[in-house]
């Protein structure tokens, strides 16, 4: 019962807030026309880590069409700001083709405080390809964040070779760890629920 509850914030706090910024924290990628994700491939999710006061958060996927998407779904438990960019692997992307996603950001024990809302995004077929590197925005407040800049980032069909940090909790081999890490964030959500309620 209380899950549903966290979920059904989540999910409107989703829907009713694309391109929410907090505390500096915007998403980049994806989001827009111009920028959607492979099904089954990886993916990038970009953000403004410079100018963000927030230094780690939980990363969700959501679709206000439950056809879609049957309720917000992790994609890492704890990701740290200073990373800057996530490759979430094509493992996890198994969400079907369709228009509407959105990425949240969320407190890692309260997930009901939403920090950051991205437009909404498309995931497409294989076969459209990644979005072009020049859709690639950037954070303004410090070194570009985009194609290639980082281990971890995807620029158009090919991985980036700078000096970005690794992937984490999302590679392969990872769901376990995923699925444990996002237990005991539900379990805190859960604890953050009851409270309020009391």
């Amino acid at each position: 019962m209380l899950a549903n509850v966290v979920l059904s914030t989540l999910a409107l706090a989703g829907a009713a807030s694309a391109a929410v910024s907090n505390g500096g924290l915007k998403l980049l990628v994806p989001g827009g026309d111009n920028l959607w994700w492979i099904t089954g491939q990886p993916n990038n999710i970009i953000w403004s880590c410079s100018e963000s006061t927030f230094t780690q958060f939980t990363m969700w996927i959501n679709n206000s069409d439950v056809s879609l998407l049957t309720a917000i779904t992790p994609l890492v438990p704890v990701e740290q700001n200073f990373n800057c960019a996530q490759l979430i692997q094509g493992e996890v992307v198994t969400m079907p083709v369709g228009k509407g996603y959105t990425i949240v950001l969320t407190d890692i024990t309260n997930a009901t405080n939403v920090y950051a809302v991205s437009d909404p995004f498309e995931i497409k077929a294989l076969s459209a390809g990644y979005p072009p590197a020049t859709n690639t925005p950037t954070d303004q407040a410090s070194a570009t964040v985009s194609k290639g800049t980082a281990s971890n980032v995807i620029s158009g069909s090919q991985t980036g070779t700078g000096s970005g940090s690794s992937p984490s909790q999302t590679g392969k081999g990872a769901a376990s760890s995923l699925r444990s890490g996002m237990a005991a964030a539900g379990a805190l959500v859960g604890a953050a629920v009851v409270a309020a309620l009391l």
